[in-house]
């Protein structure tokens, strides 16, 4: 695994330097087939087919996680995402607020899926 392409992904991304979509670029062909972000353990695993390796992250501690899961509140997040209108962090701030714990995603299967505290989950496929 290519831990340098991984760590500086993250970093790009967690900064808003690159994009979702070049995000997914960079770790395709880094061979990277998913990531797993985790808001309560602030941070990131990224996985191979054969090995993970995991990432601190710079979620915001003082964005608090919501205790109701609004499948509603995260597609409209993802939307505004897609659409321009909001960068990482505040999608960050967005989707917490609508309960996410935790989301991972799926590059070869072009998915994310997001994760509530009773196990919730919201599936989001990539748009063609």
């Amino acid at each position: 695994m290519n831990t340098e392409v991984v760590s500086e992904c993250s970093r790009l991304s967690d900064q808003e330097k690159i994009v979702f979509p070049e995000v997914i670029s960079r770790l395709n062909e880094a061979n990277i087939v998913s990531y797993y972000a985790d808001f309560l353990a602030a941070c990131k695993t990224y996985y191979s087919k054969t090995e993970a390796h995991v990432v601190p992250s710079l979620f915001r501690t003082e964005d608090k996680i919501a205790q109701i899961f609004s499948a509603d509140k995260i597609a409209q997040a993802i939307q505004h995402s897609q659409l321009g209108k909001i960068r990482y962090q505040e999608f960050i701030k967005q989707i917490k607020a609508a309960g996410v714990v935790s989301y991972f995603v799926f590059i070869e299967g072009r998915k994310a899926m997001y994760f509530g505290r009773l196990g919730e989950q919201h599936i989001e496929n990539f748009p063609n």
